[in-house]
């Protein structure tokens, strides 16, 4: 992470705390390969007056000795850590047990990203902590499981700009409505579908432009869609207009979120 991009964590955790104004709890990732700088962004993001800080694993190569070391140098901080349960860099991790041995027992540790296609296991990291731990599912193709096996929310990329259809499909399983939170969630997976056909970062980033909210190119060496990929991909989303209408200005205020 560059400088102007640690600087930039900074002030879109000023802007959202502010603008958000405690109506609702504001998470702050905090991720960064160099501990220090992420134990930097944590006091910033409790000077700020943030509700909880997450964070990525510090690198796909880090020992469970130096995962465990990291996330406990983020709860010296003092706010609550959102730990992160990534399937494919779990290693010896493969039961709830061991997660919660491993990092239950951290002190601040209050919740897990579990991003794994085992939602058993998700759920046993909350069932066998008592509650302690709370669970946000990490599959985006896979929110309404998750939240049917007893994740409290979701955290993913393509809510960014589809937040509308996952708010929805939130609020109507809230309201005991399963039929139409699976419609929705069928919905939103043919969004998907359509999406990553293009990529990931770059095509969410294309995505945001089509809705009237440019944030800019991935930093190199992820190459931005072409003129043609564009048009390419507006005319894949165009059977789901409804979910890609302009982002109005109020929007990018902060008065809609997920």
């Amino acid at each position: 992470m560059g400088e102007t991009e640690y600087r930039g964590t900074k002030a879109v955790a000023e802007t959202v705390i502010s603008e958000v104004a405690g109506q609702v709890p504001v998470v702050i990732h905090v991720g960064h390969f160099d501990v220090s700088c992420a134990l930097d962004l944590a006091r910033h993001a409790y000077s700020q007056g943030a509700d909880m800080v997450s964070s990525i694993l510090p690198s796909p190569e880090s020992s469970h000795d130096e995962i465990r070391g990291y996330y406990c140098s983020l709860a010296s901080v003092g706010l609550p850590v959102i730990v992160y349960y990534l399937e494919q860099q779990a290693g010896r991790l493969n039961s709830a047990e061991d997660f919660l041995s491993e990092f239950g027992a951290i002190e601040g540790v209050q919740g897990v990203k579990y991003t794994g296609k085992d939602l058993y296991l998700m759920y046993c990291i909350h069932y066998l902590s008592e509650g302690k731990i709370k669970v946000w599912s990490g599959h985006d193709q896979m929110a309404l499981a998750g939240l049917v096996m007893g994740a409290e929310g979701v955290i993913g990329a393509n809510y960014n700009y589809l937040p509308e259809l996952y708010v929805e499909m939130y609020e109507a399983f809230q309201k005991g409505d399963l039929q139409h939170s699976q419609h929705l969630q069928c919905l939103a997976s043919q969004i998907l579908w359509a999406v990553k056909k293009f990529g990931n970062r770059r095509a969410y980033r294309a995505a945001l432009k089509l809705r009237g909210l440019d944030i800019g190119p991935c930093r190199p060496p992820v190459i931005p869609l072409s003129a043609q990929e564009m048009k390419e991909l507006e005319a894949a989303i165009q059977p789901f207009s409804r979910y890609f209408g302009k982002i109005t200005g109020a929007d990018q205020a902060g008065d809609t979120g997920v």
